[in-house]
């Protein structure tokens, strides 16, 4: 079975042994039923179980897993991968209704194609399937960089300011989103380990610690990772969590500065690809909302906007957007409800696109409506190297 807990750095022997025990019957059923009901299928876990990091909660006196289970479903030809996973994690939930399940399905023949943090966690998997079977050369493992971080800092930003209706996040609270949040953006400042993969213990590295440190004391930081390890409570207000986002981020975009609305102008060119405007607008956008509705954060929000292309769009974005490139930026900084209101439903249309490109890029299968490029970041070191 997977050992879920070998990279935590607080978690004590005992409640690592019986959380284990706890998962390793989830991992029973969950193979037992793709055996039965998709034979031939390859089933992997990925996300935190899957890299060692697995978090621990205590019912009843008992301590059981507290993550969220990600699996990966690798599937022959001819069998539906949609329905397949969706019946996986019918059948989990079910049985484990405290424990969030997502499942991805993709064929064999998606796998010499997967990109970014995905196909790292694919190819750490590979070698321990809970069932089936899977060639680990068959998937690549790119060096991952600023770009890659930058993408799981922008999914969980977005699941904080602009929550879905998706049942793997029934469960997140506020409190569990923004340490997330915090802790994706440490990682973004971390080296990676000798695998390419970068976990929270990367975070409390020697190499880190500089780049944190002038945001952060090491104690504050060491408490994140053991709490969230735990599942405990943010313990700092929103307030403070969310200036804290707002200095790392600007330390991670702008090393040299930490000007963030600067370093986004600087950034705007790029936003013709879909992609990289939503990224870039949602972080001007955040800024607005979290620094007291700044007039930099907005202008830099239009000046995004009005570099934005409409390649790979939906026509009713590109519409959207048209008349948010409108507001008043000293309105929107006086957080007018009216004003803001138009740039909640850009961002929202926007968000729409950016998620259906950035499930065809994970597969490696570009819409042919956007050519993807990767922004030209200031931090240029490459996240898959010790460093």
């Amino acid at each position: 079975m997977i050992p879920a807990f070998d990279h935590t750095v607080s978690i004590a022997a005992e409640a690592r042994d019986q959380a284990q025990a706890h998962l390793n019957g989830l991992f029973r059923r969950a193979a037992d039923h793709v055996e039965r009901t998709a034979p031939g299928t390859a089933l992997l876990v990925s996300g935190s179980i899957g890299r060692g990091e697995a978090a621990v909660t205590n019912r009843n006196g008992r301590w059981e897993l507290g993550s969220d289970i990600d699996f990966a479903l690798v599937l022959p030809d001819g069998i539906d991968g949609t329905t397949t996973a969706q019946n996986l994690i019918d059948h989990l939930t079910r049985l484990y209704p405290q424990i969030t399940t997502t499942a991805w399905p993709l064929y064999r023949s998606d796998l010499p194609h997967a990109r970014s943090h995905f196909a790292r966690d694919l190819a750490l998997a590979a070698g321990s399937p809970l069932t089936g079977t899977i060639a680990p050369a068959s998937i690549p493992t790119p060096d991952l960089g600023p770009n890659d971080s930058l993408q799981v800092i922008t999914h969980q930003l977005a699941t904080y300011l602009m929550p879905g209706t998706e049942p793997e996040h029934r469960h997140d609270t506020d409190d569990h989103l923004l340490r997330k949040l915090l802790l994706e953006t440490l990682r973004a400042l971390a080296p990676a380990g000798a695998d390419g993969c970068t976990r929270h213990e990367d975070i409390l590295s020697a190499h880190a610690r500089t780049q944190w440190e002038p945001v952060l004391p090491a104690a504050q930081v060491e408490k994140l990772v053991a709490d969230r390890e735990h599942g405990r409570p943010l313990g700092i207000g929103h307030d403070h969590a969310h200036h804290l986002f707002i200095r790392l981020i600007a330390r991670f975009l702008a090393p040299a500065t930490g000007d963030l609305p600067d370093e986004l102008q600087r950034l705007a060119p790029a936003a013709a690809d879909v992609m990289a405007a939503y990224q870039l607008a949602l972080l001007a956008y955040t800024g607005l909302l979290l620094t007291g509705g700044s007039a930099r954060y907005t202008s830099t929000l239009c000046l995004i906007w009005d570099r934005m292309g409409t390649t790979g769009l939906t026509d009713t974005t590109i519409d959207v957007i048209q008349s948010a490139k409108s507001v008043d930026p000293t309105a929107v900084a006086q957080h007018r409800p009216r004003q803001l209101s138009i740039l909640a439903g850009a961002m929202w249309r926007l968000r729409d696109d950016y998620y259906r490109h950035l499930g065809a890029r994970m597969f490696g299968r570009p819409l042919l409506d956007s050519p993807y490029a990767d922004l030209p970041l200031a931090r240029t070191e490459v996240a898959g190297a010790r460093q």
